[in-house]
């Protein structure tokens, strides 16, 4: 790539947008889709590639962090860029899968402002706005009152692998983290968190002739179901966060049965709960043991409950510098003077655990990520690059 020089104190210019939806474009036509937990090979292979040449070609150093099973995060850094806060813009790589999807997942089609393809809104928008500005910024870096970095992150849509595995294993070191997500180009200082919590019944099987001779497991979690949504789902609903709003949790699995004539011995259902800023899955356990437990005497109802996956929720103060000063380049640009929360959670959950100053913002609206026909408006995708620039100023 011929290497461009830019003025950081500009607003996007024809050319500038051009480059960067020629960019976007290029991003959506490399597949990395993620089918889920039985994942076989290297989906992000190609675009971590991709991603790897362009950091180069800004003169950054590029580490490759593979995970065991060979999925791959790209981290940039400029050499010599010491003394100074780190902060680490990142965005993940992967995709959810293309089936049914009513236009070519891959090949980045406009239409009426907008452009259509698997990523295109969550998150190749935001990877595509952070390799620009980065490139913007190159060659003013010196001058920053920040190290800033630069991190793509593997298997995200799979409950963020990718970015638990490099801080569990201490290999990311930042004191504020940007992460691209689609917020509408809104500065998001806080999100819901996620517990997926596992519920079992155990009965006696018998021939479904006699049923007296059984206990039914799938009857004893129909009585458990009844009373989580009696008991459980009211109360957690009452609780309000002044930028989330309530908690909230749906039953999205069950299983049960072996075959039609025989009574079902065993019963699971899978409970997705979505936790506020400072909910733990110790205290949630510990709750619905006590609204559960009457079941044992009065019901019969034989049940385990265990957690899963928990996923810890964020919230940043919108006091602290850093987050006023993005939040006044927001402003200059698109107007939206209030930092926003948002229902889904994302990679900043796990740098924030390291201490990290974490917000969320990216083009893009959550309601089309993951859709039959996911598209970006390009207006945003402008937007959020010309907030991060004033932000760079």
């Amino acid at each position: 790539m011929q290497k461009e020089h830019y003025s950081l104190d500009m607003i996007l210019i024809e050319q500038n947008k051009t480059e960067l939806l020629s960019l976007l474009k290029m991003l959506i036509s490399i597949p990395s889709v993620n089918t889920g937990e039985n994942q076989q090979g290297i989906p992000e292979q190609a675009i971590a590639e991709f991603v790897g040449g362009y950091l180069k070609d800004i003169g950054m150093e590029v580490e490759w962090l593979r995970m065991p099973n060979g999925r791959p995060n790209v981290l940039g850094r400029w050499p010599g860029s010491k003394n100074k806060k780190v902060l680490i813009l990142t965005a993940h790589m992967d995709t959810v899968n293309v089936e049914g999807m009513t236009s070519d997942p891959f090949a980045g089609k406009m239409h009426g402002g907008r452009i259509y393809g698997r990523g295109a809104c969550d998150t190749k928008g935001s990877l595509a706005v952070y390799l620009w500005v980065l490139r913007a910024i190159a060659d003013h870096r010196d001058m920053l009152d920040m190290d800033v970095q630069f991190l793509a992150t593997c298997d995200e849509e799979n409950g963020c692998v990718g970015s638990t595995w490099l801080t569990e294993n201490n290999l990311i070191k930042a004191d504020r983290v940007i992460v691209g997500e689609p917020t509408n180009c809104e500065i998001a200082i806080a999100h819901r968190g996620s517990i997926v919590l596992e519920f079992y019944t155990t009965g006696v099987s018998a021939h479904a002739s006699v049923p007296e001779r059984g206990d039914n497991a799938v009857y004893q979690m129909s009585d458990l179901i009844n009373c989580l949504r009696k008991e459980w789902l009211a109360k957690i609903a009452q609780g309000a966060h002044p930028v989330l709003g309530n908690a909230c949790a749906s039953v999205t699995m069950i299983q049960g049965g072996l075959r039609y004539n025989i009574i079902p011995d065993q019963c699971k259902i899978v409970v997705d709960m979505r936790i506020l800023p400072g909910q733990e899955p110790e205290a949630i356990l510990q709750e619905l043991e006590g609204i559960l437990c009457p079941l044992r005497q009065t019901d019969k109802v034989n049940y385990r409950i265990c957690c899963q996956s928990h996923q810890p929720a964020l919230y940043t103060d919108p006091e602290i510098p850093f987050v006023k000063k993005l939040l006044q380049a927001g402003r200059e640009v698109t107007g939206k003077a209030e930092p926003v929360g948002v229902p889904y959670f994302a990679d900043s959950s796990q740098f924030a655990r390291l201490g990290a100053e974490c917000v969320l913002l990216g083009p893009g609206d959550i309601a089309q990520a993951h859709g039959a026909c996911e598209f970006l408006e390009l207006e945003q995708l402008y937007q959020s690059a010309e907030i991060l620039l004033r932000f760079f100023t």
